[in-house]
């Protein structure tokens, strides 16, 4: 009987296995689950202080990761800005560089200029001073004015003030009609010969004269040299040149004289 029974429940059993394989989804309650699924959900919830630990240390791994970003933006800025300030250094550097060899080559231009103006102005001078003693005081008596510097207004505003300005050395030798105008500028020296009423007030009037004359600088970096016609302006080269303008200056005015003859 106990047998009977025995093999009856195995026979059951069988035939349950028959009925659901193993493979197949184990869902008594119709949820849908597999086995692996339903293991799952018997095991115990995650408690509340495991939670606030996870959240925790989530947070602290968001600030690890924000810190580092931001210590590496930070470095990359700093990098940035001391790279331009490099770069802005040395352009100024460069440029103060550039100003003070423009500020030396100026004043060696100005200093050779106002040297060779004061020459030139005794050399005509003494040529004045012997012929006034064989002339007299005649129409023909030459004047000298001495050199000093002139500041001429080139452009003004549309307030009348000064915009633009130029300065240069000027020296005159006059007679009753005609005035030698020297002029010392920057880089040169001209020679005009013009009528004595374009001279007064010393304006621009020379603008509209071919120079007799006129002597070239150039600056090598150490000192400044003069050039004549393509030549070097030696000593005797200027005292020639300097008496052909005395001579041009003394023929045109005796032109003029006999002209109001």
């Amino acid at each position: 009987m106990l047998q009977s029974s025995f093999l009856r429940g195995k026979l059951l059993n069988k035939q349950a296995g028959k009925q659901f394989p193993a493979n197949r989804n184990w869902d008594p309650l119709g949820l849908g689950l597999d086995k692996n699924s339903a293991k799952a959900l018997d095991k115990p919830a995650v408690s509340p202080v495991m939670n606030e630990k996870l959240s925790e240390l989530t947070e602290q791994i968001l600030e690890t990761y924000k810190s580092c970003r931001e210590y590496r933006q930070s470095l990359e800025r700093s990098q940035f800005i001391s790279n331009l300030a490099g770069e802005t250094q040395q352009c100024l550097s460069d440029l103060q560089t550039i100003i003070h060899h423009a500020k030396r080559t100026q004043d060696a231009y100005e200093e050779a200029t106002a040297s060779l103006m004061e020459i030139v102005f005794d050399q005509m001078r003494s040529y004045a001073f012997e012929f006034n003693s064989a002339v007299g005081f005649s129409e023909m008596h030459i004047t000298c004015t001495k050199p000093s510097l002139v500041t001429e207004v080139l452009r003004y505003s549309s307030l009348r003030e000064p915009v633009e300005t130029m300065s240069n050395l000027r020296a005159r030798l006059s007679t009753r009609h005609f005035s030698l105008v020297i002029i010392g500028r920057a880089k040169a020296m001209e020679f005009f010969l013009m009528p004595v009423q374009k001279v007064i007030g010393l304006t621009k009037s020379e603008a509209n004269y071919s120079p007799k004359a006129k002597f070239e600088a150039g600056f090598d970096g150490q000192s400044v040299s003069w050039q004549f016609d393509r030549q070097v302006l030696t000593n005797e080269l200027l005292e020639r040149v300097c008496r052909d303008l005395f001579r041009q200056l003394v023929e045109t005015s005796r032109v003029q004289s006999q002209g109001h003859l």
